[in-house]
């Protein structure tokens, strides 16, 4: 039975002291059966309490008790009231600004309850987050902190005002991080006080809910309600609990289930049958079957899973008990044995769902992060549940009405009261070049579906019928057979029954505090098998989009960066105001659900006129028309309905699709340009127009009337074949200063001027030079990744793998877009280093090594996460290379600018450029230039002649007199695959150009070594000076595993915090090894001088017995690969060997710091266990 929280109110009344205020308490108390109410600022003297008839007069409950913190403060700040005749009040501790109690929620279990009433002084509040850290660390229960903080977590939590920083919350965050605390999920009002001033209005969240992980856990339904203020100028804080109505979950196919003998005799069973119908209706239906088949079997509950881990640990301890007083029974130890391979099933197989439900594709290792997993997924879900929606028809807080919200909402949205007929004949732009016709329509082989089901995701959220990518792989060999026919037969019928392309709407809130519709972000789940069909078509089109779409898009077409478009933008502002006789705008638009409301006739028309064969558009007809959903409301489908618009933000075929709608924008506005009723920014023979990521759509040009007109026009146009429109609430512009006609634009377009700067895919952009602040976004989204619930959590490989994907990541996207100031980069830098080191980011602990150190290669010693300055080289270096070898707007646009990398710099030139120009001028060694017939190199600036330039050759006089060559490419002075050199140049540097090979293709350019360098080879060339450590092939070996490699690795750098370490920092602490008492705790000393330690690895590696001395760390691994043994069987033993540092280490740990003392066989035993479960599966 799932337990309930405790029924409680918070409330900060700005003094309990009339009869209105209490009366309104007990009007709350009795309408939300509240039996538990915290006030908060009671303003009460202390004197009162000892009224009897003031007591009465501000009594709440009939039968009432209650506590507070008067002693600590007067007037009194918190006084705790409860209904004494349901629960009980425990008070444990009390300060000026908390009261900490626990209450008994049944016979067994408990809760500890903190309210908190923050004092206004920020050195009073850091006293009250030192004392809640100290209350933690005694908690094993379920916890909630609930109250008035006197604070915010974010800046957007704040309107009005002065804006705050970041930095300003560091104290509040730092505290709810070192706590592991959560923000428990809430619905009603977002901020909860109000300063009561209409002329200077502020709006602050000040009050909250903060919860720990077996909060979550137990209370998985618990969230609060902000309520009205009524009599105060703070919002009442109601804690809730979701009623849970009894419905069914929609069916999810455990991947664990492949472990399970039975399921393969439900899958031969089912697809043995024979077939009654078409192929793909069949395999649907086949689906269906095996679906009941499994949800009536008792492992396919992970409930069940767990009982049987129950009983079993259970059984271990007796067996375990009766062998201490007879170990050489052969029966026990046979039992025991048994048990222990069942236990180790069952725990492998429930380890696998936790990682599946987790999704968390950086975590390469989840197993050995289950506690991290488990807290995210209680989070997710409390985060992700719906308990209240409000609409136009009122508030609905049962499923039942949440779910009718929700479908007729979607409903509307997929079903236009209009069906929108093209009728506007838009420019054509590219069409489908005929040698590519061919490839759309080839007939489809098992190569091409058994790729695509085999680079799917496991772990990605299924369709309506519940079954994985991961089912699909590891039933290949059986049902490959139906795959393919059923695949076949839609290629060639252009027929997919409703079934297949039914699809689930999954709802992501788009925000914590979602309690209305369109605070969701609906995303598509389609069926696994339909997505191997669209994922065919869309694979096709994939190789045509580049040759058919506007260069201006560059979302999802091959060779096109998102980067490009962000750094085009921002260098195209740096324009703004350059020149105070041209005036320009940049208008962010933002288009209206425009996935969800796009015109399906229009794509159909759209696809034939780009020269998409008949037969390809019936596929693609086939494939989205006619596309019924469900809603997937709390972990059940609900509704069914037919749709007639859209696209499925989920399906595999949308971002192409989508794309080829936006192109008609894009030719609409080169038709304008060319007509001269829009004029766009231009630089040279480089004209910009407007920039497309998918939706996103960004439009330049000059800052006239005129200009807005033509706009307005092609809007209206598009929108009324299309279906999209521009929401003008949600666009912004920026203008250049001091532009007469800036007004009439902005009410042209019915947009707003900005006069900050604007969001751009993520990344700030302004044209003006931008600032530490606009930053900030950054520093709190890599903050919040690193928050308290993951430091806690994480192990320290979990740590390394969050830094090194989800953060380096993060980093590398923003590096792609701007200069991070360096005041950044260190700031960030000290965040993780901190994470990954102690686990929390505010503490200034001890350092043994430094961060430059951990962020190099593996090769070199370090742990392979990449440091800032080397994702600066490597996407630097990435850019040049596309500059000189491939083409697109931002290279056009730069070499209209700038012509070349090695042109000296000269006047104004964007931050971004000076980078590249410095980075060309550092590798300009690596690259070798191979000249083509129809080379676009620079024929003056680039470094094309054996490796210098034709400038390097000048003097700034010459230089001048050749400057009508300056934007001259190399192929201009070529023809007929001769060299046509001016006289100009002399004969000198004409005797070297003819010197050079002409090449019969385009130019052939070389890094180093290589024709087509990589992100790795760059980072190598960034590396190439540092020393390679003879131990790196010991510990990152090939099936190396992280959890111990890291450990590994920490006693090879010696950043192990032994005594000797310590002691060496001018830290006094006891020197002996805890195992023998004999030598120095050091790294040389454990591994492996020690008698105890050099027992355990003895044991593992026994022919380290016939040695005469005792090896230290790096012999006993290089004694690996002195036993002649294959590679799996040198990887077994690498393995074993990082295993013992781990354990060695875990258990020198245990007895310094836990009074746990483990003798050598135990840990040897444990080595062995862990070593099995890792080397299970292990192929060779």
């Amino acid at each position: 039975m799932t337990l309930k929280p405790p029924k409680l109110v918070a409330w900060n009344l700005r003094g309990f002291n009339n009869p209105t205020k209490v009366s309104i308490c007990k009007n709350l108390v009795q309408n939300h059966d509240i039996d538990l109410l915290f006030i908060l600022e009671a303003k009460t003297n202390t004197n009162n309490l000892s009224n009897h008839w003031f007591q009465y007069q501000h009594r709440i409950f009939p039968f009432e008790n209650s506590c507070d913190n008067f002693q600590h403060s007067n007037p009194g700040r918190i006084w705790v009231k409860w209904n004494a005749g349901s629960i009980n009040f425990v008070p444990q501790s009390t300060t000026s600004q908390l009261v900490h109690g626990i209450i008994q929620i049944d016979a067994i279990s408990t809760v500890a309850i903190t309210a908190v009433y923050a004092s206004n002084s920020h050195s009073e509040r850091l006293s009250l987050w030192s004392d809640l850290q100290v209350i933690s660390q005694s908690i094993c229960t379920p916890w909630a902190i609930i109250g008035d903080f006197n604070c915010c977590r974010f800046t957007n939590e704040k309107a009005g005002g002065l804006p705050l920083s970041s930095s300003n919350l560091g104290d509040f965050n730092n505290m709810i991080f070192n706590t592991g605390m959560h923000d428990l999920a809430s619905i009603g009002h977002f901020y909860t006080w109000f300063n009561q001033q209409s002329n200077n209005p502020i709006h602050i969240k000040l009050d909250r809910m903060l919860v720990n992980d077996l909060w979550l856990s137990t209370f998985p339904n618990s969230y609060y309600f902000v309520g009205e203020p009524s009599c105060s100028d703070h919002s009442p804080l109601l804690l809730m609990n979701a009623m849970n109505s009894k419905r069914g979950h929609r069916f999810l196919f455990k991947n664990y289930c492949i472990r399970i003998p039975e399921f393969w005799d439900c899958l031969l069973d089912t697809f043995s049958q024979t077939a009654h119908s078409s192929p793909l209706a069949d395999f649907a239906f086949k689906l269906k079957s095996l679906k009941l088949k499994i949800k009536q079997r008792n492992w396919s509950n992970s409930n069940n899973i767990q009982k049987d881990i129950d009983l079993l640990t259970e059984q271990q301890a007796n067996v375990l008990g009766l062998i201490q007083s007879n170990p050489l029974n052969d029966f026990l130890n046979n039992s025991l044995k048994s048990i222990n391979t069942k236990l180790y099933f069952y725990q492998t197989t429930l380890s696998d769902w936790i990682v599946q439900r987790g999704k968390v594709n950086w975590l390469t290792q989840g197993e050995d992060d289950l506690k991290f997993l488990y807290s995210k997924i209680n989070a997710n879900r409390n985060y992700s549940n719906i308990k209240e929606i409000t609409t136009d028809m009122g508030r609905f807080t049962d499923h039942h009405n949440i779910s009718l919200a929700f479908i007729n909402h979607f409903s509307k949205l997929f079903n236009p009261p209009n069906c929108i007929a093209s009728s506007h004949s838009f420019p054509v732009g590219k069409v489908v070049p005929n040698h590519l016709i061919s490839t759309l329509i080839a007939p489809v082989s098992e190569e091409e579906i058994k790729g695509i089901i085999f680079s799917g995701k496991k772990n990605a959220a299924p369709g309506p019928d519940g079954f994985t990518f991961e089912f699909y792989r590891a039933c290949w060999d059986t049902i490959k057979h139906h795959i393919c026919k059923a695949v076949s037969h839609f290629f060639t019928s252009c027929y997919m029954p409703k079934q297949i392309k039914n699809t689930a709407i999954a709802l992501i809130p788009k925000l914590p505090h979602a309690n209305c519709v369109k605070d969701f972000r609906p995303i598509s789940l389609c069926n696994v098998i339909y997505k191997v069909i669209a994922k065919i078509l869309a694979n096709r089109m994939k190789n045509v989009m580049p040759s058919i779409i506007h260069h201006s898009q560059s979302g999802f077409i091959q060779k096109r960066m998102i980067s490009d478009n962000i750094i085009l933008a921002t260098e195209i502002l740096g324009k703004f105001n350059n020149n105070s006789r041209n005036k320009y705008f940049c208008a962010k638009f933002d288009i209206t659900k425009a996935f969800d409301s796009v015109s399906r006739e229009f794509i159909y028309k759209r696809l034939a006129d780009k020269g998409f064969p008949d037969l390809f558009v019936s596929w693609i007809k086939a494939c989205t028309d006619e596309v019924s959903f469900s809603v997937c409301i709390n972990g059940s489908l609900e509704g069914y309905f037919q749709s007639r618009s859209g696209l499925r933000q989920g399906c595999p075929l949308s971002p192409y699709l989508f794309s080829i709608v936006m192109d008609a924008l894009s030719n609409s506005m080169d038709e304008a340009i060319s007509k001269s009723t829009y004029t766009a920014i231009a630089s040279g023979n480089c004209v910009v127009s407007h920039l497309l990521f998918a939706d996103d759509l960004l439009i330049f040009g000059n800052a006239n009337l005129e200009n807005a007109v033509t706009l307005n026009r092609i809007f209206k146009i598009f929108g009324d074949n299309t279906g999209l429109f521009v929401n003008p609430l949600k666009s912004t512009i920026l203008i250049s200063k001091d532009t007469p006609q800036a007004e009439a634009i902005c009410n042209e377009l019915q947009i707003i001027q900005s006069q900050c700067s604007v969001t751009y895919l993520g990344i700030p952009i302004f044209h003006k030079k931008q600032k530490i602040s606009d930053f900030q976004p950054l520093i709190q989204k890599i903050s919040s990744k690193l928050n308290g619930w993951t430091a806690k959590t994480l192990s320290f490989a979990g740590r390394v793998q969050l830094i090194k994907f989800t953060i380096c990541n993060t980093l590398a996207y923003w590096i792609r877009g701007a200069i991070i100031p360096k005041g950044c980069c260190k700031v960030i830098n000290r965040l993780c280093s901190r994470f990954l080191y102690f686990g929390n980011t505010d503490l200034k602990k001890l350092h043994i090594l430094s961060w430059k150190d951990t962020c190099v290669p593996t090769l070199n010693g370090g742990l392979g996460i990449q440091s800032i300055d080397t994702l600066y080289h490597s996407f630097g270096c990435t850019l040049i290379w596309r500059f000189l070898t491939s083409e697109s707007l931002l290279f056009s646009w730069w070499k209209a600018c700038y012509h070349s990398l090695w042109k000296p710099l000269t006047g104004k030139t964007s931050s971004y450029w000076k980078f590249l120009y410095d980075k060309a001028q550092n590798i300009k060694h690596c690259i070798k230039m191979n000249v083509g017939f129809k080379s676009n190199l620079s024929l003056i600036w680039d470094p094309w002649l054996n490796g210098n330039s034709i400038a390097n050759y000048f003097n700034c006089l010459e230089l001048y007199r050749l400057s009508p060559y300056s934007s001259w490419a190399v192929k201009n002075i070529i023809m007929d695959d001769c060299w046509i050199v001016p006289e100009c140049f002399g004969e000198d540097i004409s005797s070297k150009i003819h010197d050079v090979e002409i090449m019969q293709d385009e130019d052939d350019l070389a890094w180093l070594n290589t024709s087509k360098p990589t992100a790795s080879t760059f980072k190598l060339q960034f590396y190439s000076m540092s020393p390679v450590v003879p131990w790196h092939k010991f510990i990152w070996h090939k099936n190396n595993c992280l959890r111990y490699s890291a450990f590994a690795w920490l006693a090879f750098r010696n950043g192990l915090k032994t005594a000797q370490v310590l002691q060496s920092r001018g830290i006094s602490v006891n020197n002996s090894c805890c195992f023998c008492h004999e030598g120095l705790d050091s790294t040389g000393h454990l591994f492996f001088e020690c008698n105890f330690t050099f027992n355990i690895i003895s044991q593992l590696l026994p022919w380290l017995k016939n040695r005469l001395m005792k090896p230290n760390l790096f012999q006993t691994f290089d004694s690996v690969l002195d036993q002649g043994f294959g590679n799996i069987n040198i990887n077994y033993h690498l393995l074993s060997a990082c295993a013992v540092i781990y354990y060695i280490w875990r258990a020198r740990n245990d007895r310094i710091f836990g009074r746990k003392f483990d003798c050598s066989t135990t840990v040897t035993a444990k080595i062995r266990y862990a070593i099995a479960k890792k080397t299970l599966n292990w192929k060779g």
